[in-house]
């Protein structure tokens, strides 16, 4: 069967779709040190003081935490994203599901 322009278009948007966009949720059931991650984001200003405090004050699990900074850096745009997932990548008790993350997506897209 051949090709639609259609198909095309879907195979780009899902290349061009960002790590974080595309495993979201997995990022927010599976990461639990929410802690290092706010001190890494304040490190390089990627999130303010009082962002900060806001989401370390609440008592809530890492689940919620994640998904508030996961919302923090969505705002910060690609640049943001991007920087986000160097620190992801940074850390080494994630490597395992980074690894399994990456390696489904080269799964869907084949």
């Amino acid at each position: 069967m051949a090709a639609t322009p259609q198909s095309h278009r879907n195979v780009f948007k899902f290349i061009l779709t960002h790590f974080l966009d595309l495993h979201r949720t997995a990022l927010i059931d599976r990461v639990k040190d929410t802690a290092h991650l706010l001190d890494r984001l304040l490190d390089i200003n990627l999130i303010s003081n009082e962002k900060y405090d806001a989401i370390r004050a609440r008592t809530q699990a890492e689940h919620e935490q994640m998904r508030d900074i996961l919302r923090c850096v969505d705002s910060s745009g690609q640049q943001g994203k991007d920087s986000f997932l160097k620190i992801l990548k940074g850390m080494k008790n994630l490597k395992p599901l980074l690894l399994e993350l990456e390696e489904s997506r080269e799964e869907d897209m084949i």
